[in-house]
């Protein structure tokens, strides 16, 4: 559940910034996402990863099954 609240919180936060003003093309957009993209903190992209790998390796350790409650 953590990794779905911090990738939630920075798409939202990335969807803000993005579509904060009317973009006219998608050279425009694309540059915007870009620039938003660069902006995320380090700290933020290594809690996901790790949050990840902490998540993959209980989906592991119950050989695929329920894993939820191990978190």
């Amino acid at each position: 559940m953590e990794v779905q609240r911090q990738w939630r919180r920075e798409y939202s936060t990335l969807k803000q910034v993005v579509y904060r003003r009317k973009l006219a093309t998608l050279a425009v957009l694309l540059e915007e996402i870009e620039t938003a993209c660069a902006a995320i903190h380090v700290d933020s992209l290594v809690s996901v990863a790790q949050a990840v790998v902490h998540r993959n390796q209980k989906c592991l350790d119950a050989n695929g099954n329920h894993f939820e409650h191990l978190l």
